[in-house]
């Protein structure tokens, strides 16, 4: 149980709240989670024995690169065409269209030319 006391604000030396170490903390914590991750990703792949290159997928890795990158991308494009037509999304919401083109199924590049596309939408 706490009480709120106006004439009570008890500060730190620094000027900050007392556990505003906490928070900083917190937040050093969060940035670093990705470097942490790709050193760990790092260090997994070094630990890998890999067989010579020429016994690797390549029709598979081919394949898998192309969906990625071309068909998903027309595949996040083309539901979000058919909501619109079918009524699902208002015509003039392009802000909800632009969110649905899914910037999460697309590679960056394809993501950057939708922005530069709608762009003009934006600036109204």
């Amino acid at each position: 149980m706490s009480i709120a006391l106006p004439w009570f604000q008890p500060v730190a030396p620094d000027g900050q709240p007392p556990l505003a170490f906490v928070l900083n903390t917190a937040s050093f914590v969060v940035v670093a989670s990705v470097p942490i991750g790709v050193i760990c990703l790092g260090s997994a792949l070094a630990c890998l024995r890999l067989r010579p290159a020429e016994t690797f997928p390549q029709g598979a890795i081919t394949a898998l690169a192309l969906a990625r990158m071309v068909v998903m991308p027309l595949l996040g494009v083309g539901i979000t065409r058919w909501l619109v037509h079918a009524g699902f999304v208002d015509r003039d919401d392009k802000a909800l269209q632009f969110v649905l083109d899914g910037g999460h199924t697309q590679s960056r590049g394809g993501a950057e030319k939708i922005i530069q596309d709608q762009a003009p939408f934006f600036s109204n």
